[in-house]
């Protein structure tokens, strides 16, 4: 689907967006991903129609993450296949 990527990185962040605003600062911190790749992955996901980023007014470099209805169907499915996974104790 997203060739640009490696496949763990976009798909954590997609499961870590909640549905009140995230920001790349807090995706970055909790995901352990360096600021240059965060901006990579969400510059792709929002190309994808995955995302919506808009700057954050009180602080410009910030950027608010948010899910698109597309976006928020992947996360519904990756959240299906993790629990799916998890419940018959299956990795990839």
């Amino acid at each position: 689907m997203i060739n640009e990527l490696k496949f763990d990185k976009w798909v954590d962040i997609i499961l870590f967006i909640k549905e009140e605003e995230t920001y790349t600062s807090n995706i970055g911190n909790k995901l352990n991903i360096t600021w240059s790749h965060v901006a990579k992955v969400t510059k792709l996901l929002t190309k994808k129609g995955l995302i919506n980023r808009e700057v954050n007014y009180s602080n410009m470099k910030v950027k608010s993450i948010t899910l698109t209805k597309k976006g928020q169907e992947v996360q519904r499915l990756l959240r299906e296949i993790k629990n799916y996974l998890r419940e018959n104790e299956k990795g990839i």
